[in-house]
């Protein structure tokens, strides 16, 4: 059905499929007409004051004026029995109607041709004239006067002008014998007329219907109801409707249409986030995590400490966001009525007994007594609600009861069904903390609250509570709340904690927040500390009291994240532009199917928002094309079923993303549901779409040559060049096109692994510094033959692991993907459940902890492997492997075997009696030849000793015990688990073996340069580092103080530290980012090329993101190769600051690039 709700406040006016955004219509355009009412207030009272003869009188004025002749006409209507006389009577008050808005009546029959035909069309006006009209005002007449949809009626031969005959065509019967309705003699006769109109304006008996010639493919109208507007002659709607129906609004003599500002003052304000939402989820979560804390303590099984019986502040943040998700998602669902999930306007046993709206009835009640406020009917009122929307209620199942039977004397209201919600969302098992926790109604109460209230704000401009309409809120404005939030985490408090802040700033609960014990706390200025009014109203210090759940911004993930918002107008233009540089300004480079094809990945995605718009633009697009393609024409009441069917495949087909942060997944994941569920029980499922992970920090299927292994001297070594790039398409081929002579980079080592050089750290821990200075030496020596060609081999293994992984994958791939029924396709659409895909993930290759290593874990381990290399922990320096040992590992992992190539030194499998001649002959072998070794039985009896540890009866690598029996592995996988370190070509293999990698990228990644913050991390400890101005000596004896005193405190600078540096060695390697080579990194600067190299050849990557790439004295190479594939260049400055957290004076663009060099340079620049 299509979207038809009333323009926010505007009763009467319908604002069908967004003709405008819901946000845009109840915020910003009653001020945005404001200017057009008092010009002619003005003119009105200019009039007055000059004692003119005729007295200037505002259009809304007039059609008030028009309700008495409007009523009256009709009434004449309904007891008429002659269509001529009726004809008449309709005629005589649409010329009223259209005086009112200065629209000339002109009736005449407007001649075009069909084929070799011409057709006569009856028209009331045309302006500003006949032949190039821009406004086509038409009638649609409803004989009956039953009050149909104009769209729906049919040309009649009374309508036509003047004596005939005339050509009348369009009242006959097609060949099918259907009557030719208005909505196709718009679509197919007046829209593709040699001069088309821009706006048509339909005037039925009771409704008049604008058309934009630029919206009609989306079905997106304005549908005046002449009975409300009227009847009502509410002074806002009627100036409303003057304002959009007005001649000089559609048409003016010069310059642009009213319409067309509001259109574009729509993309403009369309970012509405409420900032009350965001305070509001942030209070919720501490109040669910505080009550959830205080009844879980009191558990046997649950304390404050213990590996197994702790309680996790971390997991419990989780779960708290999971539950507000679940009530966003309810919020949403249930204001959207049109969207059939829930019965919330044609249940009254749903409406009254399960919704969300009810218990948002009971906000405000006062709960006096103590069993209204421990009591826990909104706890099982909404548990309930979780439950039926998880499990689903047939029609004849009747009501469900608290224990999740279904009972129809339970509520005693029967009557509806619910399609179980087939998601994870919803899944009792993703919140195991929660559902030992009974919230109670004091609790709750203020959570609904919170989610239904706006905030009342106190001082100058006071502003009383209002109530949040979710059904003005957008996917993209509700995904800016939540994903305000993705830096924050909760923490318990182990003593009681008073905060405190710069003297400059003002105090905000949204902001950094930074905590100080009772005895720290005299230590801070007055201007420092944070103060706040008691129930008494005195003020008095912030204080969060010992045991306390506190769930706050934390500033040093949000400055190494730097995850911020972009505005809706920013997203959809980014959009717009890189799917028009793929599909063409009027999609004439692809076919409908191609859109459906076409895959789309976010490699920064936090809430999914260019995802989300990719497929609302993407499914447009495809429904535009097909309508066109099959020259038909989806019905208006079928277009936003449709629309959302299509954004469903799309999603559960095409998209793709990756985020460093986990909970950034979950919520791309809810975003991506919202946006495009349609009634059904079926959600998108992501399972091998959306994945957490470092997009920038990863293994490529890349080589060297052995020329650039085998040199000794250092310029010429392969670490300071770029690796070749095997064609991704190779991945589908039996032969892998490396040739035999060339070794996968992640096989090598590089110098500026395990390299960190900051002097406090050495002083700190010299001995552990010599251990790697001395491991830097053996590890980057030149490399022997024998050691070249076993890599060879190696690469050869892997050239099998990954022809297998990709077969593997898309197999999967295609088990998990559901077939949806969507309009202009035969398919009968065909899906599976959420519990069947998660068990083939969960049996498949992507299983963290499958025992068994497949080849994906085979080869991720290896590429972690060399990750951790650039990350390793200066603590664990002993735990370094020699190149020995790392090939034997290397060839333990990809072959399940063992050789050892010298006598171990270190940790890990500890052959003491094994002697092995190292002879290029014992290298690689597909089986151990026993008779190299003679009579040394005991030694191979050793080998295979420990060999048989990790392995399975059918000689299976088997992972726990692999980890059991070798630290350094074990170590490789929790550096891996800690920084996400994500392998694009192997994650995604199938993609880049089928299509050579994502037809668009799209995004805005992190603005953010790479560097050691040290007071960041130590002002989490200490405030002191960040609050008060101290010198670098200062800085250096507090930090020892603060070692001292808190011990735990230098093992996170020490892992800050390495984190730090190793990833600023590892995006300024030459072999990683070798288009940055001389520049500082900067996060969104490396984005760049890495989106390059993961486009197919066809591909497209749109990104908003500083101008410094274009200013870099440093960056004249990387701007070369920057212009070699720009098309689009799209500069702004935030002087209206859309982005908040950055300087109003900051330049940014919105830029958009091929995949491939496009020369010779040609981009388009604004």
């Amino acid at each position: 059905m299509a979207i038809s709700d009333n323009a926010a406040t505007y009763l009467g006016i319908q604002n069908e499929n967004e003709f405008y955004s819901a946000h845009y219509l109840s915020e910003v355009f009653d001020g945005d007409i404001r200017d057009l009412i008092q010009q002619w207030q003005a003119k009105e009272e200019q009039d007055r004051e000059t004692q003119q003869t005729v007295i200037f009188e505002p259009p809304y004025q007039r059609l008030k004026n028009l309700a008495r002749p409007y009523f009256k006409t009709h009434e004449k209507i309904q007891r008429e029995r002659s269509l001529k006389a009726t004809l008449e009577e309709r005629r005589e008050l649409h010329q009223q109607l259209l005086s009112a808005l200065d629209i000339p009546f002109a009736p005449y029959n407007h001649v075009f041709s069909i084929g070799n035909k011409d057709v006569e069309l009856p028209v009331l006006s045309a302006y500003p004239n006949q032949q190039q009209p821009k406004l086509m005002v038409v009638e649609a007449i409803d004989k009956e006067n039953d009050g149909f949809d104009p769209f729906s009626l049919t040309l009649l031969k009374e309508q036509f002008f003047g004596p005939g005959p005339h050509a009348d065509a369009l009242v006959h019967p097609t060949k099918e014998g259907d009557r030719i309705k208005w909505s196709d003699i718009i679509n197919d006769h007046i829209f593709k007329m040699q001069e088309p109109p821009r706006w048509v304006l339909v005037l039925g008996d009771r409704q008049a219907i604008l058309v934009d010639r630029f919206k009609w493919l989306q079905n997106r109208v304005l549908r005046f109801d002449w009975d409300e507007i009227l009847g009502r002659k509410d002074a806002k709607t009627l100036q409303a409707t003057a304002a959009l129906l007005f001649k000089d609004s559609l048409v003016p003599e010069d310059g642009d249409s009213l319409l067309d500002s509001l259109d574009e003052n729509a993309h403009k304000h369309a970012f509405g986030v409420s900032e009350d939402l965001k305070y509001a989820l942030r209070e919720a979560i501490e109040l669910l995590g505080n009550e959830a804390t205080e009844q879980l303590l009191q558990r046997k099984d649950i304390s404050w400490s213990g590996e197994k019986t702790g309680l996790n502040p971390e997991q419990l943040s989780r779960e708290c966001l999971r539950y507000m998700y679940r009530l966003l998602f309810l919020f949403y669902i249930e204001a959207r009525p049109e969207l059939g999930y829930v019965p919330i306007k044609t249940s009254q046993s749903y409406l009254k007994g399960y919704s969300l709206e009810s218990l948002r009835d009971l906000e405000m009640v006062q709960l006096q007594s103590e069993q209204s406020l421990k009591g826990h009917y909104f706890h099982h009122s909404i548990q309930k609600l979780f439950n039926l929307i998880h499990t689903g209620k047939p029609h004849d199942q009747g009501d469900l009861a608290l224990d999740g039977s279904y009972s129809a004397a339970s509520t005693g209201l029967t009557g509806f069904d619910i399609h179980a919600l087939d998601s994870h969302l919803f899944d009792p098992k993703r919140t195991p903390y929660l559902e030992k926790v009974k919230f109670t109604n004091q609790t709750l109460q203020r959570v609904i609250r919170l989610m239904s209230l706006t905030r009342e704000t106190s001082g100058r401009g006071r502003q009383r509570r209002g109530r949040v309409s979710y059904a003005q809120l957008g996917i993209n404005q509700l995904g800016a709340v939540y994903e305000a939030l993705l830096s924050y985490r909760g923490f318990f408090a182990k003593e009681d904690l008073y905060e405190v802040k710069r003297p400059q700033d003002n105090y905000d609960e949204l902001h950094e927040g930074y905590f100080v014990t009772a005895t720290e706390i005299d230590s801070y200025a007055d201007d420092e500390k944070v103060y706040e009014r008691n129930d008494e109203g005195l003020k008095v210090l912030k204080k969060h009291p010992k045991g306390k759940f506190i769930y706050r911004l934390a500033g040093r993930d949000r400055q190494k994240s730097a995850s911020y918002y972009t505005p809706e107008v920013l997203t959809k233009s980014l959009v717009k532009y890189t799917l028009r540089e793929k599909l063409g300004a009027d999609l004439e480079k692809v076919s409908a199917d191609d859109v459906l094809k076409l895959t789309v990945c976010e490699p920064a995605m936090g809430s999914a928002a260019f995802l989300n718009e990719a497929v609302n633009q993407l499914a447009e697009a495809y429904l535009v094309k097909k309508q066109s393609e099959l020259n038909q024409r989806i019905e208006m009441k079928d277009y936003q079923h449709e629309l959302q069917t299509v954004k469903m495949h799309i999603a559960d087909h095409n998209v793709f993303g990756v985020d460093l942060n986990s909970i950034a997944v979950e919520l791309a994941e809810v975003s991506l549901w919202l946006n495009s569920i349609n009634g059904s029980n079926q959600v998108p499922w992501f399972g091998y779409q959306l994945f957490n992970g470092n997009s920038l920090i990863g293994a490529r299927r890349q080589v060297y040559d052995e020329k650039q292994i085998k040199t000794k001297i250092k310029a010429d070594k392969w670490f300071n060049f770029a690796p070749k790039r095997l064609a991704p398409e190779s991945l589908a081929r039996k032969k892998s096109d490396r040739a035999e002579t060339e070794v996968y980079h992640f096989l090598l080592p590089d110098p500026d692994m395990a390299n960190v050089t900051d002097r406090d750290a050495k002083a700190l821990k010299p001995e552990k510094f010599e251990t790697i200075k001395n491991w830097r030496k053996g590890f980057l020596s030149n490399l022997e033959a024998w050691e070249i060609e076993t890599l060879q081999q190696f690469s050869d293994v892997i050239d099998e692991l990954w022809a297998q992984h990709v077969q593997t994958l898309r197999a999967d791939r295609a088990r998990t993907e559901d077939k949806f029924k969507i309009w202009g396709h035969e398919s009968k659409g065909q899906t599976t459940t959420t519990a069947a895909k998660d068990e083939i993930h969960a049996t498949g290759i992507f299983n963290h902890d499958a025992p068994i290593a497949t080849p994906y874990h085979r080869l991720k381990l290896v590429m972690d492997y060399w990750c951790a290399l650039w990350f390793w922990p200066i603590e664990k320096a002993d735990l370094l492997p020699d190149r020995a040992t790392w090939m034997m590992e290397l060839k333990l992992v990809l072959e399940s075997e063992v050789y050892d190539f010298h006598q171990p030194e270190q940790g890990g499998f500890d052959f003491d009696a094994l002697v092995v001649d190292k002879q290029p002959a014992l290298i690689g072998f597909e089986k151990p030849q026993h008779d190299l070794f003679g009579d040394d039985q005991l030694t191979l009896s050793v080998q295979e000793e420990k060999l048989s540890q990790v392995l399975t009866a059918k000689g299976e690598l088997h992972l726990p015990s692999l980890y059991k029996q070798h630290p350094r592995l074990q170590l490789v996988k929790e550096l891996a688990d800690k920084f996400k370190f994500f392998h694009w070509e192997l994650t995604f293999a199938d993609i880049f073996a089928d299509r050579g990698g994502f037809d668009v990228m799209l995004g805005n990644p992190p603005w953010l340069k790479v560097e050691w913050n040290e007071s960041g991390v130590l002002g989490d400890f200490n405030p002191k580092f960040l609050i008060k101005k101290i010198n670098a000596n200062q800085s250096r004896e507090l930090r020892s103080t603060e070692f001292s005193l808190k011990p735990e405190l230098k093992s996170i600078w020490f892992n800050e530290l390495e984190e730090a540096e190793g990833t600023q060695k590892f995006l300024n390697a030459s072999q990683n980012y070798p288009e940055l080579a001389g520049q500082k990194a900067n996060l969104y600067k490396c984005f760049l090329p890495q989106a390059w190299r993961l486009g197919n050849k066809g591909g497209v990557c749109g990104f908003l993101h500083p101008e410094s790439i274009y200013e870099d004295p440093n960056g004249g190479r990387f701007r070369s190769i920057v212009y070699s594939k720009l098309k689009y260049h799209f500069q702004f400055q935030n002087e209206l600051s859309l982005f908040s957290e950055v300087h109003h004076a900051t330049t940014y663009s919105i830029n958009i690039y091929r995949s491939n060099n496009c020369l010779p340079v040609e981009f388009s620049h604004i």
